[in-house]
């Protein structure tokens, strides 16, 4: 029987099947290698019943794919990456870190709905030993019975602009986003991500938020955005910590966390603002669609607003609730360095 490799065209795809391609031939395996123009005929490809032996190479892990894997017959197993290595691989290879972040985090939470699939098989795919543990699932799934579909490992494509930054501000976005995610190999859901400033942009300025405060002078009208990423499925408990300037006493400002690009507002906490310096704002809000990527937004009400905001970050955390007594020493002294609130 003939094994049939298949991909997009693409240089990580191609690389990667090349790897198939080798070790097919190892094992003494006939090999047919397809690349295809789109992902409507990789799926087709996929679910194609004359296909006994393939390994389809997906590198866009989406809805549309998820569904065309759950209707799949056979065994597939997915190789999976530390995705803060690979956050830190982009960025090292000219990606901007930002982009390289909401781009992981969609596809990972694809990755907890296709992991429940029973006909999924996970493998730990790390730098080191990923050629390695690739080769020794071929063989064993080649030995006991026809191998059927591969996932790659969460690198993505390449991503041409590049973000200027130090290594451990890097670290930290990645870490406080992506850590969470090591738990998809023990089968968990993540419970708690840590969002850094630099993934929300203030309106008054271009780029993302930094440690110096965001002058808000002005009319009423949107202040901060971001930070666009996906979560999994489940109810969340939000705390943004925030701090205002002496101006900002006695102004009145709205938080709310949106999703689909803000056309769907999921909650609303309005405050008005009775000290300088630190703050902490909770909300909490259902979220069913994980394709959708959620939005933290503030905006001013009064006609005219003067003084400084600062944004720190922004904690989701699954199923807790702001009365919950949980640690936070750790992430406000990791999130707070640099960041001024008065």
């Amino acid at each position: 029987m003939i094994a049939l490799c298949v991909g997009l065209r693409g240089k990580r795809t191609e690389a990667l099947l090349d790897d198939a391609v080798s070790g097919l031939t190892q094992l003494g395996q006939d090999v047919d290698l397809r690349f295809v123009d789109n992902v409507g005929d990789l799926a087709s490809t996929i679910l194609d019943r004359k296909n006994k032996h393939i390994i389809a190479f997906i590198s866009d892990v989406d809805v549309a794919m998820a569904g065309v894997l759950s209707k799949f017959n056979g065994e597939f197993f997915l190789l999976y990456a530390d995705p803060v290595a690979v956050a830190i691989d982009r960025f090292e290879a000219g990606g901007d870190i930002r982009v390289d972040i909401r781009d992981l985090m969609r596809k990972l939470v694809q990755v907890i709905d296709i992991q429940a699939f029973p006909n999924c098989i996970t493998i730990d795919c790390d730098r080191d030993r990923g050629r390695s543990v690739f080769f020794e699932k071929l063989a064993e799934l080649f030995s006991g019975g026809p191998l059927t579909a591969i996932l790659p490992p969460m690198t993505g494509a390449d991503l041409p602009v590049s973000m200027a930054g130090s290594h451990q501000e890097i670290d930290i976005m990645a870490r406080g986003a992506l850590s969470p995610f090591r738990k998809l190999k023990n089968g968990s859901v993540p419970d708690r991500f840590l969002i850094s400033r630099q993934l929300f942009v203030g309106t008054s300025e271009s780029g993302a938020m930094s440690s110096e405060p965001l002058d808000v002078t002005g009319r009423a009208r949107l202040l901060v955005f971001g930070p666009y990423v996906h979560l999994p499925r489940g109810h969340w408990s939000v705390r943004m910590v925030v701090g205002f300037s002496e101006e900002l006493i006695g102004n009145t400002l709205v938080f709310d966390v949106s999703e689909n690009y803000g056309a769907d507002v999921r909650c609303q906490s309005k405050i008005t603002v009775s000290k300088a310096g630190r703050s902490e704002i909770f909300m909490s809000f259902q979220h069913d669609e994980p394709s959708y990527p959620v939005e933290v937004r503030t905006f001013s009400e009064r006609s005219i607003i003067d003084g400084y905001l600062s944004i720190g970050f922004v904690e989701f955390t699954l199923n807790k609730w702001p009365d919950e007594l949980y640690n936070q020493s750790k992430t406000d002294e990791e999130f707070r360095s640099g960041v001024s609130f008065s």
